[in-house]
């Protein structure tokens, strides 16, 4: 809010009011269209109008400055959700995923048909059931193999088949 003060007189301008102060007890609130009445033809005339203009005016740039305040706020919040999808994008089992992804369409090509993208994603999953059920010392990787198979299958077939974007 801007403000205007005089020794012991303090003046703000606020939704077209002038709120004055008189040595810090007694508040007036005055229309700013009775103030300028009141002065009109006045020596303070010209005074008031110049006071009432700079208060707006300082009070226009303050509301600025807090509305670029926001602004920059929103854009770092923008940011560190974009670091964080970036984030989760680049973690290692995502990129596993991804690259058995690419390698897979590269050698065999895109689904022909749902059938055939159910008949390979089942394909995959009875793999790993099969590595599960084998209980072999050491197996573990090779299961997280079959997993990283099945979730790459799954997005090939939302691509292939939904055409949904999966990078």
């Amino acid at each position: 809010m801007a403000a205007w003060t005089d020794g012991d007189t303090t003046a703000y301008v606020y939704n077209n009011t002038f709120i004055i102060r008189l040595k810090g007890i007694t508040t007036r609130y005055i229309p700013i269209a009775t103030v300028r009445k009141l002065v009109a033809g006045t020596e303070l005339d010209n005074e008031v109008q110049y006071r009432a203009k700079e208060m707006y005016r300082l009070d226009g740039i303050e509301k600025q400055r807090r509305i670029h305040q926001l602004e920059a706020k929103n854009m770092e919040l923008l940011a560190e959700a974009r670091e964080a999808r970036e984030s989760v994008a680049r973690s290692e089992g995502v990129q596993l995923v991804l690259s058995e992804l690419r390698s897979a369409t590269a050698k065999f090509g895109p689904f022909n048909s749902g059938h055939e993208g159910y008949a390979i994603i089942l394909e995959e999953l009875d793999e790993l059931w099969e590595e599960i059920k084998s209980k072999e010392p050491g197996n573990d990787a090779r299961q997280g193999g079959g997993v990283i198979q099945v979730a790459a299958m799954a997005l090939r077939y939302l691509h292939d088949v939904c055409g949904v974007e999966v990078e």
